[in-house]
């Protein structure tokens, strides 16, 4: 499907061509294969294993996840599983589901599927991605063709190879988007001619962005190059085109955004957009046989998979790369076209049965062959089993030597090594003999590979029974399971037994549960079933127990007898509310205090070590009474503690406020809380106000500019009025003074007066510095296309659709704009920090909230806590509730919205609500609750006001603000926590994403209203990745956490020396996940030697890079408010918009700029607060009102003039009688002259009297100034010759082909003929070479050879192309799937649809092909 851009009619008549393809095989061989004997080619790929460093669907550990992406080509799809997004076709990957897995080996199965790799939305990291194919052994590889799927081909990567098995790696080509990055990226001169044999070339042909689906790259390795027709002369070339592995490392995704990919690459709506995918890899090679085999398809007796050179010419080896046993007699060579080098016999007198050749013994002519002459240097071996015998012919002993068979077993064996007769084991064997098991095998003799592969295995070797080796914590035969000792697989933390309360010191390995003694409980058999007794004397008889070890003594005064402040068995803990145990404190530990407006649940206890209170989300310090950086007005009923301060990016000189205010700190002349008002006499300019009006322009021959003024032909037109360009005036100039260096874009407001197509023009930009030279419009001219309009509209240039930047130096420029049949209102300078808008950085601080009176198009934080599933809980919907006189009754239920879950709302007096939990065990429980509340007052026990599209929890505290056990009402849910499990984690809210304000999420939907996660700068490589140098490096873990109060990591990191820390993943729900420093030795700064380490510098390191992002709302506010040329409508425009263009100005000037309103043309001297437009008097015009319309006079009190169609002069109301006009009435122009202006008259028709008919004289148009020109005579003033015609004024025909040149036909001067691109010759009638097929009606002449970079010569084929047309069945349809109604006219054969009426949300339609359109329409023969 294709998007159509809105207009009042849209039409679609598609044409699908037929074509006829040729395919040509790779030209590796020699011109003449003579001696030369090699193998044909292969794809190589059908015996290659494919790996990929990361594939969709997968996470790093190879493990399952569910990813999901999106194709640029947007829409919807057939197919039950398909679904739109935003106008997005997406899906998702799960390497589990196997519709849903895409794994590297789709890319060599010879199948439709494909690879894919993750998009990057799931992190920048993956614009980097390698997949490697491994040949298995050497080959000669002549081109590679890469067939990609449901993407686009890449836009910077490299081919690579390896000839050691994938070792090391070499390039073999380069690829990258502009000619600029071959140089800067690769060091290499773009798309240069090859020629060296072995040289690395950069190319930019096969970057681009299209086509966005089913693209293919084709790399030929051999033909272009000087050896490629003798390439067995040229070793170059050999060892150029040989390879074990190759890999395509991907280096960036081609993307549709270009420099504007650093901002949208946090917004996932875009990210998740760039992939890689590739459904077909195909090689083209043959073994390396060194010209010695015709046939490779022998396996290779030493590997699995492997293929042989069936060699001839005495050779032997995989690649016939050595001469066979006693055949040394000459050097190994190359088979050439013109010798086949053959290895000749060395002359053993059959007393050996090999030889070697040994070049010193050749130089001294010293080796006799068979021939019976010196030649060559072959010395025998002696590899045979030799005994001694004495011939009765002959006095001295002679040698007799045997032959012996290899004696080595088939079964595990892959033969004998030659001359010694050693066993070459397969793979799974090892040993002298192969007789037992390799490393990672066990159970001879099947020998079957360990599956060592669990959390617990310490060693990937197994036993001979394939028990693997565990970890100590781990155990079962392949360590799946915890070992005695230890619980809760897979982390098996453990068993944390009391030995006073247990049996012994092993739990459930499921739960942790102990075993308790009678009369204890717990967890860990730490308590008393009965409450009157004290641990661990549960028996109540003190002698059964072993007595306690000592007392601490930091806590005690006497053997067990605690200080005030504290408590414990052993005295060996603060009391809550209490902390720092320590000898130097006299009653033990000191108060926490604790500020509980801004402690969790009012809590005032602190953690027993560092004395620090556990604050609510928005508060900080030890003592949680003061807001974060960026939050205000700390109160007690917040269930946040404080609110944020959201300064304007733009109006305030940062994100901090006063602490109780949330005052921000403003910019000049800039006032509000937030800074989002100018002072009185102040306002905020438009991103327009860098505004050139072009009627206030000249002319090329420096006349003032014909401009109108009429309301109905160009309603709401700026300042005088409009410039009207025709052919009496095809240019103007303006004069721009440029103050900030940088790149701008040029916006045109205009009006296509005629209902006709687009007009096409011309803008040039010229230094005045070098205004001398003005002007080269064929190098430096841009050309523009207005697309019609007939009410006023916005271009940016170019049009078409697209902007371009340009890049201007402070100074003066001139602008020369050309067009006839537009009309221009202004031109404006947009810089770059409007149309990027980088300050659009936002803090988001509100939570999320479900009353309708929130701005729903505002950002807000979703918000999660710890899942507390495993723990007992009773619904309150479920409970009773007890009134002060006794009775009992149903709770009464309430649901803020249809989203909520069953509340119970208790109104009124001491009611009291009843539940009834269900526990596991008794002991000590604490009682977290789960509620929401829209009453902004506190409630008793610290229900806070919350009003949220989550539910809010707090845990029960006592009259001291300690965790207690209390019956609460107003709530919809209670938690029962054995106190020794509990942790204020559970009632820690923590963020989980971006959204909007909209409705109340339950936690497990809550994924669903994601709009955005939250970013961190992009600092960390791969785990495996390479430092720099040796130094100072900072470990950061980057990790998502969203089920437990907290789990300690350990971290181990080999780096010339072995550092073992700790990193403790706190719960982090946030989709975007959290970072951690590894500590080790009580530091995070660690000295590194060895390079293969993936850290921080240590200098580079800042606290901020473990701190989140601010959302980027630029990329939507170039979607959302670019389309109009960035013109933002106080009136009409979104808030959103509005609210980002003030903040833009506001920075971009520093602040609000004065109204300075005329004294005389204004009424007040206020104006309006954006953009600034002064109050004025009637008639009076601009923004500060200085001067009177166009027709009037006399300001201030501007009056009409009095003058017909004349105009008047603008302080005494005298009528103009305007130049070469007839007078009195001056309203005709007078004779040879045309286009009446009421300010500037006429212009001379300036006919040329050589062009012009003798009987028309100098007469011309009186409205288009057009003169009456002589046959063959063109042009308004008929001074040159008609196209097809040259040499003025004889004009005498051009000789050229007319199906092959260009509109202009020929050189006016010199009557050469200009021929189309594709077309050469004098006359214009010859294809260019890389082309075929004269067509008269193509644009081009030809159509360039489509040979995939295997040849540019081609010629026409005998096949035949036509087109097919058939409109039936075809629909309009909205992003939504809503189909628009539409006609078919079978006259013309198109199809009809009427926009006009649709809604000014739909911006976007999609014609949609009927099934006979779809699928392989194309036929390549």
């Amino acid at each position: 499907m294709k998007a159509l851009c809105l207009a009042a009619l849209a039409l679609l008549s598609p044409v699908l061509l037929w074509t006829a393809a040729w395919a040509q095989v790779p030209a590796t061989s020699d011109a003449a294969a003579g001696f030369s004997l090699n193998p044909p080619y292969f794809n190589l790929a059908d015996g290659a294993s494919a790996s990929a460093t990361a594939t969709c669907g997968q996470d790093e550990r190879r493990g399952p996840r569910r990813d999901l992406y999106c194709k640029l080509v947007g829409g919807p799809a057939a197919g039950a599983d398909s679904q739109t997004i935003q106008g997005q076709f997406c899906d998702h990957c799960n390497s589990n589901d196997p519709n849903k897995a895409h794994p590297v080996t789709n890319a060599i199965d010879g199948t439709e599927r494909w690879w894919q790799s993750p998009p990057l939305s799931r992190g920048m990291q993956y614009n980097e991605v390698n997949v490697t194919l491994d040949l298995k052994q050497l080959f000669h590889v002549a081109y590679v063709l890469i067939k990609f799927a449901n993407s686009p081909r890449p836009d910077l990567w490299i081919l690579e190879r390896s000839v050691d098995h994938g070792k090391t790696f070499t390039p073999w080509q380069y690829f990258a988007h502009s000619k600029r990055e071959c140089i800067e990226q690769f060091g290499k001169q773009p798309n240069l001619r090859i020629v060296g044999d072995d040289e690395q070339i950069c190319t930019t042909e096969y970057s681009r962005i299209v086509p966005l689906e089913d693209g293919e790259i084709v790399v030929s390795l051999v033909n272009g190059r000087p050896g490629s027709r003798n390439f067995s002369y040229s070793p170059e070339l050999q060892e150029f085109t040989k390879a074990t592995t190759i890999r395509l490392r991907f280096l960036r995704t081609s993307t549709l955004l270009g420099h504007l990919i650093s901002k949208a690459q946090r917004d996932p709506t875009v990210t998740r957009r760039y992939f890689y995918s590739i459904k077909d890899i195909s090689i083209g090679g043959r073994c390396v046989c060194h010209g010695h085999a015709r046939e490779c398809g022998s396996q290779y007796p030493g590997g699995r998979n492997r293929l042989q050179c069936d060699c001839q010419h005495n050779t032997c080896g995989e690649s016939c790369d050595r001469c066979c046993p006693g055949y040394n007699q000459k050097p190994w060579r190359s088979a050439t076209p013109h010798n086949a080098n053959e290895c000749q016999p060395c002359q053993c007198h059959s007393h050996a049965t090999d030889c070697y050749y040994d070049p010193e013994v050749e130089r001294r002519k010293a080796s006799l062959n068979i021939y019976g002459r010196y030649d060559g240097g072959g010395l025998i071996v002696a590899l045979c089993v030799c005994s001694l015998y004495l011939s009765l012919h002959i006095s001295h002993p002679t040698r007799m030597c045997f032959h012996l068979a290899c004696r080595c077993d088939s079964r595990t064996t892959a033969g004998c090594e030659m001359g010694s007769g050693r066993c070459i084991c397969k793979p799974e064997f090892s040993g002298e003999h192969c007789d037992h098991c390799a490393t990672g095998y066990y159970g001879y003799p099947e020998c079957i590979t360990c599956r060592c592969e669990g959390q617990g295995v310490a060693d990937r070797v197994c036993g001979p029974r394939g028990v693997c080796q565990c970890l100590v914590n781990y155990a079962g035969q392949q360590c799946d399971q915890c070992a005695t000792g230890y619980h809760g697989y897979p982390y098996c933390s453990p068993c944390q037994c009391s030995p006073d309360g247990s049996l012994g010191p092993a739990c459930d390995i499921e739960s942790g549960q102990c075993s308790c003694r009678p009369g204890f409980s717990g967890l860990f058999c730490d308590h008393c079933i009965r409450p009157d007794l004290n641990f661990p004397f549960c028996s109540g008889k003190k002698s059964i127990l072993p007595p306690s070890p000592q007392c601490n003594p930091g806590g005690s005064e006497a053997p067990c007898v605690c200080l005030p402040n504290v408590e414990g068995i052993r005295c060996d803990r603060c009391k809550p509310l209490y902390w720092n145990l320590s000898p130097e404190n006299p009653e033990g530990c000191v108060a926490c205090l604790c500020d509980n407006k801004g402690t969790l649940s009012g809590v005032g206890e602190c953690h027993q070590e560092s004395g620090e209170c556990y604050c609510k989300p928005n508060t900080c310090t030890h003592s949680c009474n003061t807001c974060n950086e960026g939050f205000f007005q700390l109160q007690k009923k917040s269930y946040f503690g404080c609110q944020g301060c959201q300064c304007d990016v733009g109006g305030a000189m940062g994100n901090e406020c006063n602490g109780a205010t949330g005052q921000c700190q403003c910019r000049k002349n800039i006032r509000g809380r937030s800074c989002t008002e100018p002072d009185k006499n102040f306002y905020f300019p438009s991103l327009h106000h860098h505004i050139y009006e072009i009627e206030n322009g000249i002319t090329p021959n420096a006349r003032p500019v014909r401009f109108g003024y009429d309301p109905q032909e160009f309603p709401q037109f700026s300042w005088r009025g409009y410039a009207i360009m025709s052919t009496a005036q095809p240019e103007v100039v303006l004069f721009l003074a440029v103050g900030s260096p940088g790149p701008n874009y040029i916006v045109v407001r205009y009006v296509t007066p005629v209902p006709r197509g687009a007009v096409r023009g011309k803008i040039l930009l010229v230094n005045q510095s070098g205004f001398h030279s003005c002007c080269d419009w064929t190098q430096d001219g841009k050309d523009v296309l207005f697309p019609p309009s007939r009410s006023p509209a916005f271009l940016t240039v170019p049009g078409d659709g697209f902007a371009q930047p340009f890049t201007l130096s402070p100074g003066r420029w001139n602008i020369h704009i050309r067009a006839v049949g537009v009309l221009l209102d202004y031109l404006v300078l947009l810089p770059c920090d409007y149309y990027e808008a980088p300050i659009l950085q936002e803090r988001v601080t509100e939570p999320c909230t479900y009353i309708p009176t929130a701005n729903q198009e505002e950002n807000c934080l979703l918000y999660k806590h710890v899942p507390m599933d495993r723990f007992p809980s009773a619904l309150a919907s479920q409970g009773l509730v007890y009134r002060p006189d006794g009775s009992m009754r149903q709770p009464q239920i309430h649901r803020p919205t249809a989203d909520h879950p069953e509340m119970v709302s208790i109104n009124g007096g001491q009611a009291q609500l009843q539940l009834t939990l269900h526990i596991p065990r008794p002991g000590m429980y604490t009682v977290v609750l789960e509620y929401g509340s829209e009453a902004d007052a506190l409630q008793t026990v610290s229900l806070l006001f919350c009003p949220y599209s989550f539910l809010c929890r707090s845990v029960a505290v006592d009259e001291s603000n300690r965790v207690a056990k209390l019956h609460m009402s107003h709530k919809y849910k209670v938690f029962a926590v054995p106190f020794e499990d509990f942790s204020m984690e559970y009632v820690n809210p923590k963020m989980l994403c971006v959204s909007v304000h909209s409705r109340f999420t339950e936690d497990r939907w809550a994924l669903t209203q994601c709009t955005n996660p939250h970013l961190f700068v992009q600092i960390l490589k791969d785990l495996s990745g390479r430092v720099p140098e040796p130094g100072r490096y900072v470990v950061v873990m980057h990790s998502r956490q969203p089920e437990h109060t907290e789990v300690p990591v350990e971290v181990q990191l080999d780096a010339g020396r072995t550092w073992t820390g700790f990193a403790n993943a706190t719960f982090c729900p946030a989709v975007s996940g959290c970072r951690n420093l590894m500590v080790t030795d009580r530091r995070i700064s660690l000295d590194l030697t060895q390079r293969e380490v993936t850290l921080i510098p240590d200098h580079l390191y800042s606290p901020d890079l473990l701190k989140e992002l601010p959302l980027d709302k630029s990329t939507d506010f170039i979607r959302q408010c670019g389309e109009e040329g960035f013109h933002i409508n106080p009136r009409t425009s979104s808030p959103f918009c509005r609210d980002a263009a003030r903040s833009l100005v506001a920075k971009y000037h520093n602040g609000a700029l004065p109204c300075s309103c005329d004294k005389e043309g204004a009424i007040s001297s206020s104006c309006e607060p954006l953009g600034g437009q002064c109050p004025c008097r009637p008639h009076i015009i601009g923004r500060q009102c200085t001067r009177c319309a166009t027709g009037y006079y006399g300001f201030p009190y501007c009056r009409p003039c009095q003058c017909g169609r004349r105009l008047c002069d603008e302080v005494t109301g005298e009528c103009i009688c305007p130049p070469q006009t007839v007078r009195p009435a001056c309203d005709v122009c007078e004779s040879q002259t045309f286009s009446y202006h009421p300010l500037l008259g006429c212009e001379g028709c300036d006919c040329s009297p050589t062009g012009v008919k003798v009987s028309a004289g100098g007469h011309c148009d009186s409205v288009t100034g057009q003169c009456t020109c002589k046959p063959r005579i063109a042009g308004r003033q008929c001074d040159r010759c008609n196209a097809g015609f040259h040499r003025f004024p004889e004009c005498l025909p051009c000789n050229c082909n007319a199906g092959g040149v260009l509109p202009e036909v020929c050189d006016p001067d010199s009557g050469q003929c200009l021929c189309k691109r594709n077309v050469v010759g004098e006359r214009c009638d010859v294809c260019r070479k890389g082309s075929f097929t004269f067509d008269p009606n193509s644009a081009t002449g030809c159509t360039e050879c489509y040979c995939f970079g295997a040849t540019d010569q081609c010629d026409t084929s005998n096949k035949r192309r036509g087109k097919f047309v058939d409109m039936r069945d075809w629909h309009l349809q909205k992003n939504d799937l809503e189909q628009v109604a539409s006609v078919l006219n079978p006259a013309s054969n198109t199809v009809v649809a009427d926009v006009q009426e649709l809604s000014h949300s739909v911006k976007v339609l999609h014609w949609v092909a009927p099934k006979s359109y779809l699928g392989d329409r194309v036929c390549a023969l």
